[in-house]
């Protein structure tokens, strides 16, 4: 029952972290800061979520693919924001 609780606080900061990686892509696509901003917001939520909570109750395996995981994301939306960048210093 205990590891039932912690998967599915897993899986709820998985689907937030793809959440936020969705807001930042619509927040760029259409050109909506609030959006954007809504997602560093929520990735901090996220990030502090499973430092504080998630990991405590991980083996070693999962607590590395957790946090590469999260990783990933947070690359992933960086990623976003600089091609943005390139594309507003472009058009200018």
């Amino acid at each position: 029952v205990a590891d039932a609780g912690l998967m599915e606080q897993v899986s709820l900061s998985v689907t937030w972290a793809l959440y936020a990686v969705g807001l930042v892509f619509v927040g760029i696509r259409r050109r909506f800061p609030p959006a954007r901003y809504l997602a560093i917001g929520l990735f901090g939520v996220v990030v502090g979520k499973i430092l504080l909570h998630d990991i405590a109750g991980l083996d070693r395996v999962y607590r590395m693919l957790s946090v590469l995981g999260v990783g990933v994301l947070l690359l992933v939306a960086s990623y976003l924001y600089q091609r943005m960048a390139v594309e507003r210093e472009s058009a200018q």
